[in-house]
Order: C-alpha cells, then structure tokens, then sequence
C-alpha cells in the first residue's frame, strides 16, 4: 500500500515538474524558426524575379508601396511574394523608408477614399437606373385604385 502512494506522489511530482519544464521553454525559438523560414522564402525563384522588377522602381515608389502593401484590395496571401520582393529590394538598395511614413499614409487615404467614392458613384447608378425601370414600367401599366369601406375602415387597393 506505501509503493503504491509513493508511486503516484512521484508521478505526479513528474507531471508538475514537466508543467514547469514546458513553460521555460525558449519564447525565441519560434521567431527563429519563422525568421529563417522568411529568409527561405525571400530567396525562391518566384520572389528572386520581382526583386529585379522592383529594383528599378522609383525610391518613393518602392517605399511607399512596402508600407502600405499594395494593391490595397488583394487578399493578403496574393501580396506575400511582392511584399517579400520590396523587402529584399529595399534591404540590397539601403533605402531608408522611415520618410516616406507620412506620404504612404496619404497616399493610401487617397486611394481608400478613391475606392469609396467610385464604390458609392456605382451604387447610386444603380439605385438610379433600377427607379427609371420601375417608372417605366408604372407608366405603361395604368393604375386602378378601388376604395372599400368597412364599417369605420377604409382600405385602398391599387393594381
């Protein structure tokens, strides 16, 4: 009977002992890892061919579209090899994009806005050309309209 209490003290001092173990595990691993997984990736073909295009590219236009991730309404998994191409493009360049900030920030309210105002330009076409339909059709359909009255009810019905 004391083996057997004594066996599960020790398992479970072992069980709180690899708690303990888990937790002081290296917090920096994991960025390692993702950091050489990035550098892995920064040097595939695919990313190696837009380097060259986007070491041709302007400074301000470089920096600008790194900061902001351009286009603005691609999915972000689409973006990740152009976004790795600026990053090795600015990085052989020795470009410092810290100015650009405040331009990138305008820039993508210029656009953003852009977007908003050709999306609601749309919608209000649309709303328009659906109320020319609808008055088209009422003008060459005649409106009849009956009055009932029922007791102290009236009710209008109109085809």
């Amino acid at each position: 009977m004391q083996s057997k209490t004594n066996l599960m003290k020790n398992v479970f001092i072992l069980f709180i002992v690899s708690i303990f173990l888990t937790n002081c595990a290296d917090p920096n691993q994991s960025s390692i890892i993702k950091d050489m997984k990035n550098d892995a990736y920064e040097q595939s073909p695919g990313v190696q061919k837009k380097v060259s295009k986007y070491m041709k590219y302007p400074e301000d236009v470089l920096c600008i579209g790194y900061i902001n991730h351009y286009p603005i309404l691609t999915p972000k998994f689409l973006k990740k090899k152009s976004q790795a191409a600026r990053k090795v493009a600015i990085e052989n360049r020795k470009l410092d994009c810290t100015k650009y900030y405040d331009a990138a920030y305008y820039d993508k309210q210029k656009r953003l806005d852009g977007i908003a105002d050709a999306t609601k330009k749309a919608l209000d076409e649309n709303a328009k050309s659906k109320q020319e339909i609808a008055e088209m059709v009422n003008k060459r359909r005649p409106t009849n309209c009956i009055e009932r009255k029922r007791g102290s009810r009236t009710t209008i019905t109109c085809n």
